[in-house]
């Protein structure tokens, strides 16, 4: 098919993603089913017939009001259907067309996994909106693509993300059996929980949170850290020290969904432990709580589905957009906090067009530091 049906297609499809994930803006924050009722509007709760529930077109021909009560309808529905059409349109027309990426040679064979990095947009792009409205992360928003891309990788062999070495898949077991055991111990009480908060609404939270001493909730959470790492730790040196195991866990490694599982896995925790090391070295240095776990969460999700080494690429392009983001915040003079939601999702995306690029000219380093900790290649 031409290149300019597809990128047609997709544009059209990206904008009907965008819908769904105005619903999930909408509903994820206020608790309610993002199935049932259907939409409506939000000031006099009149259902939305189907002609005005077109994605873009309905908006621009209604000029942004409710055709029952005449409210004006928020931009935002408009602005994250255009972004979500042009990010599917534009990521397309970067793996597909302009080849960015070696891995993808044809639309007919790697399908999977373009279809998964949509998905994984898809809820980065939910998650910075709810991030921008709310100054939250929803986990469950996160938790989807992070089990989209264990299951992935598990099923298919992802031509962009290299299986882990028996070492390498060993410390990242380790370390999920480490995260398990310190989940249990918090559950039974056994570890404190940081920022165990009372309040039942965010106003509240925030007032409650103000008077907290965030050094010690950091302390909180480096104790509960340690069960992961000494998981990691141990497994690392039993599989490799131990004859009688390590021989028996090569061959089981070997196995060719074992080493995908085990890349997508190293990548959520490496997602995940760049952003959860900065938030505690920032907070104890600054007294106040940098980052949230949300966003430790967020970046999971990039790692489960790109692999270990894209999230740390985005985390260090970050801080760019960020600080982009600030700028016009300032110019703006609205004078609000900048959530890092939407600088991290801006990354990734950018990741995802230039890793091999980034990753060709860290090549030498890569190599060199998996060979070090696990005695593999890149």
């Amino acid at each position: 098919m031409p290149i300019l049906f597809w990128a047609v297609l997709l544009f059209v499809v990206g904008a009907c993603v965008g819908s769904f994930v105005n619903v999930l803006v909408h509903r994820v924050p206020r608790d309610k089913s993002i199935v049932y009722p259907g939409s409506s509007c939000p000031a006099c709760g009149k259902p939305i017939a189907w002609f005005d529930n077109i994605p873009l077109l309905s908006w621009l021909i209604l000029k942004g009001r409710c055709r029952n009560c005449l409210e004006s309808i928020s931009s935002r529905y408009p602005i994250i259907e255009l972004i979500s059409a042009a990010m599917f349109c534009f990521l397309f027309l970067a793996y597909f067309h302009w080849h960015l990426r070696a891995g993808f040679v044809d639309l007919a064979t790697d399908w999977p996994t373009f279809v998964v990095h949509l998905a994984l947009l898809t809820f980065l792009l939910a998650c910075s909106a709810i991030d921008v409205e709310y100054y939250m992360i929803p986990l469950l928003l996160m938790w989807i693509p992070t089990g989209l891309g264990l299951g992935f990788h598990a099923i298919y062999n992802d031509p962009l993300v290299a299986p882990t070495g028996p070492q390498a898949t060993a410390a990242a077991v380790g370390t999920l059996m480490g995260l398990a055991l310190a989940v249990g111990l918090l559950k039974l009480k056994l570890l404190p929980q940081s920022y165990n908060l009372k309040s039942q609404t965010m106003e509240e939270a925030q007032k409650e949170m103000a008077g907290m001493n965030h050094r010690i909730e950091m302390l909180k959470e480096l104790a509960f850290l340690f069960f992961p790492l000494a998981g990691a730790s141990a497994a690392y040196m039993i599989t490799t020290r131990v004859e009688a195991i390590r021989a028996p866990w090569e061959a089981f490694s070997a196995v060719p969904f074992v080493g995908r599982i085990g890349a997508s896995l190293m990548g959520y925790l490496a997602g995940g432990a760049i952003v959860w090391g900065v938030r505690i070295l920032a907070t104890l240095a600054f007294g106040r709580e940098a980052m949230g776990l949300g966003d430790v969460h967020f970046m999971g999700a990039v790692g489960a589905v790109l692999g270990w080494v894209s999230p740390l690429i985005a985390f260090f392009l970050a801080p760019f957009f960020g600080l982009f983001c600030a700028a016009i915040t300032l110019l703006s003079r609205k004078g609000r906090e900048v959530p890092y939601g939407p600088s991290l999702a801006a990354a990734s995306l950018l990741t995802m067009l230039i890793y091999d690029n980034v990753v060709a000219y860290l090549q030498p380093g890569l190599e060199g530091v998996l060979f070090l900790f696990f005695g593999v290649g890149q």
